[in-house]
């Protein structure tokens, strides 16, 4: 069977499947100007196919503008060797993140690949061997590869998740650059091993907070027509929250997570407390956020529950002014510790109850005596380890959690000492991207929808677009992964939508785009700046 329409896994133009049975072919190279990928073409004549079966051939096309300088200076009616040179002289100039081209026109006739046995021979090369065949990419191949690297990290940001988070066994959400290399390289095959010279382009620091990094590759929606198509960057507004309620009275930010008094929070409540708080998230993709704390917290989520989430949640691990003092003190570790302590001294009480049970003059914050006080009665251990004035420090690195002012809120007292486990499943949780199935499946989804279109109006209903969807997901689950909820599949027609009753599916689609969200705030930024200073000069 030959087959096309899809990438080759491998960025080659052609993969064999089951056992050379299938073949995929794809003549496209560089596909949507961004996937390095090689094209090809499959040669069946005579004597040779009956022998050898289809022989791929591969080639990377120009870019368009130089095709047309090409196309320009030899024309269809030039001899073959002619256009033959051109062909070579063009591909010669073209630098891919896959490697060298192997083109028919260059090389004459490509030599056909083996059939299945002789393939598994040639996969067992050393991998050493294999590198070395691999060019050293000039600058604008390493902007290829970066641009390669980026969608394969959205890919496997979950797996690549689990893989740093394993290298970090005390949660600190930060590693060494070494360690980083080598997770994203056992990861990441495919990408060519230049992640040193990556590094730098993306400016990373000798030690990485991956949560932070993983966090920065997304895939955005760009179209523009509406603010209700916009996709909320749910990590981004989940920080934005923690800060805007880190110098909230404790009663008061309870109060407003459940309403109702009961000691646990619903969706209804969970929704009702970000619009208490003035943070836009749309109605579904809350919903899909608090299906994430859900999922985090393993169990139906009660108040306290709800605000120790919040408290822990950040891209950019902790926080904290002079952790380590002079005498070799990690206050950090400290703070953790004491939490720790403290919920297993309340036999399985929660941090909340112990800052409750610390205000003594119930105004919903802690002065650094009534938080002595308490942790002298409850921890007398901690009064012989340490002097007056370092569990003073204590406090303090407390307090530094939010607005520093001599005062530990209820979130600053949470995020100081919850458990740093929490907090990584919390962020692996939020970086799972409801976009991310669309974009990988959307020539799927617009070949889907175009069942329902047949005026090539580029409209379908609401219905038919969750129809598409849910086929997308009988795919994803037939691919080996894993499909979308109901409150993800409904964020994802809540984005797409606008809430609107019907979808510009193709718009839609063709906008969604893999984006280093970092280098492009930096060039916002510095739009701006020219912007400014342009008007500033008149």
């Amino acid at each position: 069977v030959i087959r096309s329409h899809q990438v080759p896994k491998d960025g080659k133009g052609y993969e064999y499947h089951h056992n050379g049975r299938c073949i995929t072919v794809f003549s496209a190279s560089n596909y949507c100007g961004s996937q390095g990928n090689q094209g090809a073409v499959l040669l069946c004549a005579g004597d040779t196919y009956a022998q050898q079966g289809p022989r791929p051939s591969e080639h990377m096309a120009p870019a368009w503008p130089q095709l047309a300088s090409v196309l320009a200076a030899v024309s269809f009616d030039a001899p073959q060797a002619e256009r033959q040179l051109a062909a070579s002289r063009a591909e010669a100039n073209i630098h891919t993140p896959m490697g060298a081209v192997n083109s028919l026109s260059v090389q004459g006739p490509h030599q056909a690949p083996p059939w299945p046995q002789q393939q598994q021979q040639q996969q067992k090369q050393p991998q050493q061997q294999q590198q070395q065949q691999k060019p050293s990419p000039g600058l604008s191949a390493l902007q290829q590869i970066e641009q390669f690297a980026a969608e394969q990290i959205v890919r496997h940001k979950r797996v690549l998740f689990v893989e740093l988070a394993s290298r970090d066994p005390q949660h600190h959400s930060i590693m060494p650059m070494a360690v980083w290399q080598a997770c994203m390289a056992k990861i990441l095959p495919e990408v060519p091993p230049v992640w040193q010279e990556l590094a730098r382009q993306w400016e990373l620091p000798a030690m990485v907070q991956y949560v932070e990094f993983l966090h920065r590759f997304q895939i955005v929606e760009q179209l523009s027509s509406s603010s209700s198509t916009t996709h909320t960057d749910v990590f981004k507004a989940m920080g934005q929250l923690r800060i805007v309620i880190s110098d909230i009275a404790a009663h008061d930010l309870l109060a407003s997570a459940d309403g109702d008094f009961n000691g646990s929070v619903s969706l209804e409540e969970f929704q009702g407390f970000l619009q208490a708080w003035k943070i836009q998230i749309p109605v579904w993709q809350a919903a899909a956020v608090y299906e994430g704390l859900v999922w985090s917290l393993k169990n139906q989520p009660n108040v306290e529950d709800i605000l120790l989430a919040v408290a822990l949640i950040s891209r950019s691990g902790e926080t904290g002014k002079n952790e380590v003092d002079a005498n070799g003190i990690n206050w950090q570790d400290v703070a953790k510790g004491v939490g720790e302590t403290i919920m297993r001294a309340s036999g399985g009480g929660s941090l909340v109850g112990f800052f409750r049970s610390c205000d003594v003059d119930r105004d919903g914050f802690l002065s650094p005596d009534e938080l002595l006080a308490k942790l002298g009665d409850m921890l007398p251990r901690m009064g012989k380890q340490y002097t007056e004035e370092q569990l003073r420090t204590l406090v303090q690195h407390m307090d530094s959690q939010g607005v520093q002012n001599d005062r530990v809120s209820l979130i600053e007292f949470l995020r100081a000492l919850g458990p740093r486990s929490l907090a990584r499943e919390l962020a692996g949780a939020l970086l799972r991207e409801v976009l991310k199935p669309i974009y990988f499946y959307r020539m799927m989804l617009e070949a889907y929808f175009q069942r329902f279109d047949p005026g090539s109006n580029n409209m379908v209903t609401v219905a038919q677009f969750q129809q598409g969807l849910q086929e997308m997901n009988r795919q994803l689950v037939a691919d080996g992964g894993t499909e979308l909820s109901e409150y993800q599949l409904q964020a994802v027609v809540e984005i797409a939508s606008g809430n609107q009753p019907q979808v510009h599916y193709r718009a839609f689609l063709r906008a969604l785009r893999v984006v280093d969200t970092v280098k492009r705030a930096g060039l916002v930024s510095l739009g701006q700046h020219s912007l400014w200073s342009f008007f500033a000069s008149k």
